[in-house]
């Protein structure tokens, strides 16, 4: 949430935050929202509801740094698309992660997911943000 750093560099600190929260676990804790969300969310709609909710709200941050990021970014970035796919591809890393007990497999498809996010920066943009790749 740092304004001072580019919103770019955020979005990579936010992925590497992720990566190091489960190394501290050794790769066992999973997401206590996606836990929940795959147990509970067919159980009771209100439930359901919070969830969403809960996971809107991360899509919402992220499609924030997207939009600080949009002179960065090429014209046909769809933020909500993409903010929605980094979740995605997070918190199936974690549960793959999980399920393999293997660190390797979070931080391989977090590099993956820095790259596929590299692949929207503008030309001019990129030489700034490659450095954060990995």
């Amino acid at each position: 949430r740092e304004p001072m750093i580019d919103p770019l560099e955020r979005l990579n600190l936010f992925i590497d935050a992720v990566v190091a929260l489960q190394s501290e676990s050794g790769g066992r804790r999973g997401s206590p929202f996606g836990n929940l969300a795959a147990e509970l969310a067919d159980a009771h709609e209100g439930f359901r509801v919070r969830i969403e909710a809960v996971f809107e709200r991360w899509a919402s941050q992220i499609r924030s740094l997207l939009w600080e990021a949009r002179p960065q970014l090429h014209d046909d970035v769809d933020a909500v698309r993409l903010s929605r796919f980094i979740i995605a591809a997070l918190e199936g890393a974690v549960l793959m992660t999980r399920v393999k007990r293997d660190l390797s497999v979070l931080e391989g498809i977090a590099a993956d997911l820095k790259r596929f996010i590299a692949m929207h920066i503008r030309d001019g943009a990129v030489m700034q943000h490659s450095r954060n790749l990995e």
